[in-house]
């Protein structure tokens, strides 16, 4: 998590230095990069809300033990047979094997890559009946890998896998022992599950071919990864697959409006013209076009059906024209007098002081991310906690003033 985070800043102090990328441009692409749920709270508006990955809750990952390679011993396997232990110098530093054709090479290479990761890559593009040849049957011997390391801190490990004689490939054990220490199942305990996704212990020939053969994207895709970057590339993705979601009701209104242009031409009714014309405009007028469509456009009246509409006018009476407009003033100056600033503001702030709040509690004291100046400390955390309070207080009586003021209009409009 600690080099996403370090990631994450890079990206944002980036983006602070582009002069010509917005706020919320910013805020898009780091919300990307934290996750698909953090993206959408985004998009959807109840923004600033971390995924449940960020919140802290869940077992912690294993600490990756940092570890030379001693030794490599082989029985049963490939094209092993008898016991044969490849021994090899723990430290850094370049190692090669050599050897001729026959000798065991690729064996000891393909017993690490298993044992460490649960197949080979070799193996994939071989046929099946190739794959089930692996046991080696000339020495009799039981099927076993042992890979001793040099773990820092630890000493001697040793990671086995064992077949029972009968056993096909999938049918392995595999455990752990640390020197003096029980055998632990799996390799859990080692915490090299994520590395070995994208370090993998042997990169042979074939490998690394098809690596360079897989094409720009793939071998992007890759380096990636091993960059560690690919928290980059998820965010990139789900842009990618925002941007092409929200896209879809514009196509879809795109068609519709092609489609309703062709039904609409060559027909003799004069509406159908007057609405082909709107729909040609760059930017239509949608509501012009509905009223034609559901004939709410008022035909021009007689004299007399205008002087019978003037008969059914209903004047209200001065007394009920004077409460409403009291009561529309009144609800005006409250929302005038409360609205210091706009709620929209208010809540905008608020949501800003959470993630601040939420940052604080899940990564501890820390410079403000926003102004550079201040801290996220524990006197901070108590002013914005109190001042949030207070904000949700102030936020209740904005909304209920302007929910007023939208109904005293309402009576007007409908004594009108």
């Amino acid at each position: 998590m600690q080099g996403n985070d370090t990631l994450s800043q890079t990206v944002w102090e980036l983006a602070e230095a582009d002069p010509e990328l917005t706020d919320d441009a910013t805020l898009l692409v780091l919300a990307a990069m934290e996750g698909d749920s953090t993206l959408a709270s985004l998009l959807d508006g109840t923004g600033g809300v971390l995924p449940e990955e960020r919140t802290g809750t869940g077992e912690p990952a294993t600490e990756p033990v940092g570890a030379f390679l001693r030794s490599i011993t082989v029985s049963g396997f490939r094209g092993i047979g008898r016991q044969a232990t490849l021994t090899l110098r723990p430290g850094p530093g370049l190692t090669v094997i050599a050897g001729r054709n026959g000798s065991g090479k690729s064996s000891f290479a393909e017993a690490l890559e298993m044992a460490l990761t649960g197949n080979s890559y070799r193996w994939k593009t071989r046929s099946k009946l190739w794959q089930d040849g692996w046991r080696n049957i000339h020495d009799g011997s039981d099927a076993q890998i042992r890979i001793r390391i040099a773990e820092e801190g630890a000493g001697d490990t040793t990671v086995g896998m064992d077949w029972a004689p009968d056993g096909g490939l999938e049918d392995r054990n595999v455990w752990v022992q640390r020197r003096g220490k029980p055998r632990q199942p799996g390799l859990d305990s080692l915490g090299w599950e994520s590395a070995l996704e994208v370090f993998r212990p042997i990169l042979s020939y074939d490998e690394l071919g098809g690596l360079l053969e897989s094409g720009p994207s793939g071998l992007y895709d890759a380096l990636a990864a091993m960059l560690g970057l690919e928290q980059v590339t998820d965010a990139q993705k789900r842009l990618d697959a925002a941007v092409k979601r929200l896209g879809i009701p514009q196509a879809d209104a795109k068609a519709l409006r092609t489609e309703l242009k062709q039904t609409l031409t060559g027909m003799d009714d004069p509406r159908a013209a007057t609405a082909l014309t709107l729909l040609k405009k760059q930017h239509p007028d949608i509501d012009a076009v509905e009223s034609l469509a559901t004939g709410t456009v008022a035909a021009p009246a007689d004299d007399l059906a205008g002087l019978r509409a003037i008969t059914r006018i209903q004047v209200p009476h001065a007394a009920e024209v004077r409460q409403i407009t009291e009561a529309l003033r009144e609800a005006t100056d409250a929302l005038v007098v409360s609205s210091t600033e706009t709620v929209d503001l208010a809540e905008r702030r608020t949501a800003l002081l959470r993630d601040a709040v939420a940052l604080h509690e899940q990564h501890g004291q820390m410079p403000c991310p926003v102004c550079g100046v201040g801290t996220l400390d524990g006197p901070w955390l108590t002013r914005a906690q109190t001042e949030l309070s207070g904000e949700d207080d102030r936020l209740r009586e904005l909304r209920q003033a302007r929910e007023r003021l939208a109904a005293r209009r309402r009576a007007v409009a409908e004594l009108v």
